[in-house]
């Protein structure tokens, strides 16, 4: 979550202000973009690989991610 705050920070937004980061397991984790199409997401996800390359560990190494995008039906029910 350390690099994922890092990378969304104050100054630069990488993603719509709905965005919701969540840890899956360990060090796996999702990020729910409500109401963004596919092809936004695939933009959202470029970004966010893109602003952790920039970032590196403490022995200098570059942070690395996979990351996958998904899309499925409207499930606001409202």
């Amino acid at each position: 979550m350390r690099y994922f705050r890092r990378v969304r920070g104050p100054r630069r937004p990488i993603s719509p202000p709905s965005v919701t980061p969540c840890r899956l397991a360990g060090d796996e984790f999702v990020v729910l973009l409500p109401q963004t199409d596919l092809d936004n997401a695939r933009t959202v996800a470029d970004r966010l690989q893109r602003r952790l390359g920039d970032l590196r560990t403490a022995d200098g190494s570059p942070v690395r991610a996979g990351i996958g995008v998904a899309a499925g039906p409207d499930l606001d029910h409202r």
